[in-house]
C-alpha cells in the first residue's frame, strides 16, 4: 500500500535536457586544456615575463574559441581577447591599435563594395548564360558550372559569388532537367577551390598577409623573404583546384546519389513543409484569371484568393524564340509556381492551363506567364533572365530602380477602402508616387474588372466582369467579346477587406511614410531590388563594372598603384556612374571580417611576448617527431577541425604563430605553412553545413543534411590532404620558391 501511495502520489518529474552537442564539446575541450595546464605545468621558458601570462593567454584564447563554437560573433571575441591583454599588461595598447592602420583591413573593404557592385549589375549572369548548354550530360554541365565558379572567385568574395550563380544554376537545371543534388555542392566548393588562385580572393587571404607581416618583421619584403605577390598563391592553389574539380566531376553521382525517394534537408522548416504538401491544393484556391481578363488590362494587379499572391511576367530575350520546356519556368517549388500561359493565335488568345499543353510551345513576345508566388517568389522570379514584370504601375513609378524594393503592407481596420471596391489608380494617388501595386491577396470570393466610362453596363455575363467561380475561367474570349474591350478603357477593381495584403515596389523611407490610416503594417521583402538589366544603360554599366574590376586587378597586379589607392578610385567611380549609392557602398564593407584582422596583430604579438607560441610550437614538433612531412600533417588536421567551428579569419589569427614557431624548431621555411593556413581555411569549409554561410545558402536548396556534407566533405579533403601536402613539400624541398622567384623577376608582381 505505501510503495503505491508513494508510486502515485509522488509529483511527475521532467527529464533534464541533454545540452547541445557543441556544448558538450565545448567543455570538454575547455576542462582538458585547463587540467593539462595544471597538471603538466608547463614553463614558457621563452618569455620573460610571469609564467601566469602565458597560462592567462592559454586560456583566454581557449574560452574565446568556446564563445564561438556557441555562435558568438568572432569580430566580438576576437576585440574581446586584445582587450583583455591590454588589461592584463600582456600587450600594450598601440600594438593592438596598429592592425586597424593595416593595408589588408582597407583593401578588404573596397574589395566587399567591388563584390557588390558586381551582384548590383548581374554581369556575371550574363557571362554564363551562352556557355551552358541544356544538352550536356551530367557530368560536363556539372563542370561546366564548376569551372565558372572557380574562375569568378579567383577575384570576388566567395558569398557574392554564389549568390550570384545560385538563379542561374538553378534555372540552368531546371531548363537542361539535371538535379540540384549533384549541381550546388559542388558548385560551392569550386568556389572555395577558386579563392586560393590570388590574394583579393578572400579576406582571410589578406589576413594570411597581415599576421605574416607582423611574425617575420623586418626580414618581410626583402630579399631574404620574399613578400607573396597578385598571383603567387596560384602556385598552390590551381593544381590542388584542378584536383578537386575532377574529384567532383566524377564521384559525385556516387558520392551524393540524386534519385533518394524522401530526401529532405536536415534544415528544412515546417512552413516550407507544410507548403509543400498544400501544393496540390493551389489550384483550388486560387482564382486563375482567364485570357480576356489578362488581355483586355494587361499590366494590372490580379487579386489571389489563396496563400500566394498572382503575377504577371512578359517573356523578353533570351528567352523568346525557345521551347517552352527549355525555359525552365514551369519547374514548381514552394514560392514559385506557373499557373497558365496565354498566347496569341490567329484565332484569338488562348489560355494554356497545364504543363503537356504548354511544354511544346515556342515562346513569343506577347505572351502572357501567370505565376502564383509568396513576396520572397516574386523577388526571385525577378531575377531569372528572360522573363520581366508586367505591371503599369511600377512602370510609373519611373527611375531609380536601384533604390526600391519590394514590400507586403496590411490594410488596417480604420482604412476607408475596407469593404469597398477599390481601383489600383486610387490606391496609387494615396501613395503619393512612393510606391506601386503589384499584386493583391484577399480572403475573400470576389474581384471584377470594369470599365470607369461603362461601369454600369457591367453584368456578370460579361467579359468585363468576373466572378470567383472556375467553370467561367476555363477556355478563351470571343472575338465579339475581345471587340467590345478594345472600344472601352477598363481597369480592375478589387474588394478590400481588413487585412488585405497588398505586394508592393516602394522607395525604402515608405516603411515610415506609408499611411497608416490605410495600411498600419508595412514590412521589407529581403532581396528584392529589382533587377538591373533591361535598359541601354543597365547594359552600359554593366560593361563599365567589368572595365573598372580588370583595371583594379591590372593595377594591383602590375603594382601600379596599390590596391587601396586604386580601390577608392574605382569605388568613386561606381558611385558616379549610379550602380552604387554612398550608402550601399559602405553599407557593402563587411565590419565584423575587418574588426578581425585588425584584431590579429595583438593576438599575435601576445602568443609571441608570453612564449606560449614557442611552447605550443614545442609540442607539435615532437608529435610530428621533429619531421616536416608530420608537422604539415597535424596541422592540416588541427585546421581542419577548427574550421567546424571557427571563423576563416580567426583560424589564421589563432593557428599561424603556432605554425611559426613549430617551423622554426623544425629548421625549415614558413612559406609552406602561410600557405597551409591560407588555403585551409576554405577547404576545411567542405565538412559541415553550418560552418560558413555559403553552406547555409544551398542546405534546403539541393536539399542536403549533415550526412551529405560530412560523406563529401571528408571524402574531398582525404583525397586533397595528399595532392596539397606533397605539393608544399615539393616546393620547399626542391626550393622551388626561389625558382619561380628568378623565372617571374622579367614580369614584375604580375608573376
Amino acid at each position: 500500500f505505501f510503495r503505491s501511495y508513494f508510486v502515485i502520489s509522488r509529483p511527475p518529474t521532467r527529464m533534464a535536457e541533454m545540452p547541445p552537442v557543441k556544448t558538450i564539446v565545448a567543455a570538454v575541450i575547455f576542462v582538458a586544456v585547463g587540467a593539462y595546464l595544471l597538471i603538466a605545468q608547463p614553463h614558457f621558458e621563452a618569455s620573460e615575463r610571469p609564467d601566469w601570462m602565458g597560462y592567462a593567454v592559454c586560456m583566454v584564447i581557449v574560452g574565446a574559441v568556446m564563445l564561438m563554437i556557441h555562435n558568438f560573433s568572432a569580430a566580438f571575441c576576437m576585440v574581446g581577447i586584445n582587450i583583455a591583454f591590454v588589461l592584463l599588461g600582456i600587450i600594450k595598447p598601440d600594438e593592438f591599435f596598429q592592425g586597424f592602420a593595416s593595408h589588408a583591413v582597407i583593401a578588404t573593404g573596397t574589395l566587399c563594395v567591388f563584390a557588390d557592385a558586381v551582384f548590383q549589375t548581374s554581369i556575371l549572369d550574363v557571362v554564363m548564360g551562352p556557355l551552358l548548354p541544356t544538352r550536356a550530360p551530367l557530368w560536363e554541365a556539372r563542370l561546366r558550372v564548376m569551372c565558372m565558379g572557380f574562375l569568378f572567385s579567383t577575384f570576388l568574395n566567395n558569398t557574392p559569388v554564389l549568390a550570384i550563380l545560385l538563379p542561374v544554376t538553378e534555372s540552368y537545371c531546371a531548363r537542361a532537367s539535371l538535379p540540384l543534388r549533384s549541381m550546388l555542392m559542388p558548385l560551392t566548393f569550386s568556389i572555395y577551390f577558386g579563392a586560393n588562385n590570388s590574394l583579393i580572393a578572400h579576406s582571410s587571404n589578406l589576413t594570411t598577409l597581415q599576421v605574416t607581416k607582423d611574425l617575420v618583421g623586418a626580414a618581410y619584403g626583402t630579399p631574404e623573404w620574399k613578400a607573396p605577390n597578385f598571383f603567387s598563391p596560384l602556385l598552390i592553389g590551381f593544381p590542388i583546384g584542378v584536383c578537386g574539380l575532377a574529384f567532383m566531376t566524377f564521384f559525385t553521382t556516387t558520392l551524393l546519389p540524386s534519385n533518394e525517394p524522401g530526401k529532405a534537408a536536415s534544415f528544412a522548416s515546417k512552413s516550407r513543409a507544410l507548403d509543400l504538401e498544400l501544393d496540390d491544393d493551389q489550384d483550388d484556391v486560387l482564382d486563375i484569371p482567364d485570357a480576356a481578363e489578362c488581355l483586355q488590362v494587361p499590366g494590372q494587379p490580379m487579386l489571389s484568393y489563396g496563400y500566394e499572391y498572382l503575377v504577371t511576367f512578359k517573356p523578353i530575350r533570351p528567352l523568346i524564340g525557345t521551347y517552352f520546356h527549355e525555359s525552365g519556368l514551369d519547374k514548381k517549388d514552394s514560392t514559385i509556381t506557373l499557373k497558365s500561359v496565354i498566347t496569341q493565335t490567329p484565332q484569338g488568345p488562348v489560355t494554356l492551363y497545364s504543363k503537356k499543353e504548354w511544354d511544346k510551345h515556342v515562346i513569343l513576345s506577347d505572351d502572357l506567364l501567370i505565376f502564383s508566388c509568396t513576396a520572397v517568389g516574386v523577388a526571385n522570379l525577378r531575377k531569372r533572365r528572360g522573363i520581366q514584370l508586367k505591371n503599369d504601375n511600377v512602370d510609373g513609378l519611373g527611375a531609380e530602380r536601384r533604390l526600391r524594393c519590394l514590400m507586403e503592407a496590411v490594410v488596417g481596420p480604420s482604412s476607408c477602402w475596407v469593404g469597398e471596391n477599390v481601383t489600383s489608380s486610387e490606391m496609387q494617388a494615396t501613395f503619393a508616387g512612393k510606391a506601386a501595386i503589384i499584386a493583391v491577396r484577399q480572403v475573400g470570393h470576389e474581384t471584377s474588372v470594369v470599365s470607369k466610362r461603362k461601369q454600369q453596363d457591367a453584368t456578370p455575363g460579361s467579359p468585363l466582369m468576373r466572378r470567383g467561380s472556375r467553370g467561367s475561367l476555363r477556355g478563351s474570349a470571343t472575338s465579339e467579346d475581345m471587340e467590345a474591350a478594345r472600344n472601352v478603357t477598363v481597369e480592375r477593381e478589387f474588394r478590400i477587406d481588413f487585412g488585405s495584403l497588398l505586394l508592393l515596389e516602394a522607395y525604402p523611407n515608405f516603411a515610415k511614410t506609408a499611411p497608416k490610416s490605410h495600411i498600419p503594417m508595412v514590412s521589407t521583402v529581403p532581396a528584392s531590388k529589382p533587377p538591373r538589366w533591361y535598359t541601354t544603360k543597365d547594359k552600359f554599366r554593366m560593361l563599365a563594372v567589368g572595365i573598372v574590376l580588370c583595371s583594379v586587378i591590372l593595377f594591383a597586379a602590375a603594382n601600379i598603384l596599390p590596391l587601396t589607392i586604386s580601390g577608392f578610385l574605382a569605388i568613386f567611380f561606381m558611385v558616379w556612374l549610379k550602380v552604387l549609392t554612398p550608402g550601399e557602398a559602405i553599407g557593402a564593407i563587411e565590419g565584423p571580417t575587418l574588426l578581425i584582422i585588425a584584431s590579429s596583430g595583438g593576438v599575435g604579438k601576445a602568443i609571441q611576448h608570453t612564449g606560449l607560441g614557442e611552447w605550443l610550437g614545442d609540442r607539435f614538433v615532437e608529435m610530428s617527431f621533429n619531421s616536416f612531412p608530420g608537422l604539415l600533417i597535424w596541422f592540416f588536421i588541427l585546421m581542419s577541425l577548427l574550421g567546424c567551428f571557427l571563423n576563416n579569419n580567426a583560424q589564421v589569427v589563432l593557428v599561424m604563430p603556432i605554425a611559426y614557431s613549430a617551423a622554426q624548431k623544425v629548421g625549415v621555411s614558413f612559406r609552406p605553412f602561410m600557405y597551409l593556413c591560407m588555403m585551409m581555411t576554405t577547404i576545411s569549409s567542405f565538412t559541415i553545413p553550418i560552418s560558413r554561410a555559403t553552406n547555409m545558402m544551398i542546405v534546403n536548396r539541393g536539399p542536403y543534411s549533415f550526412a551529405d556534407f560530412a560523406t563529401y566533405g571528408y571524402a574531398l579533403q582525404l583525397f586533397m590532404m595528399p595532392i596539397f601536402l606533397g605539393l608544399l613539400y615539393v616546393f620547399e624541398k626542391h626550393s622551388l620558391w626561389d625558382y619561380f622567384n628568378e623565372v617571374c623577376a622579367p614580369y614584375g608582381s604580375l608573376c
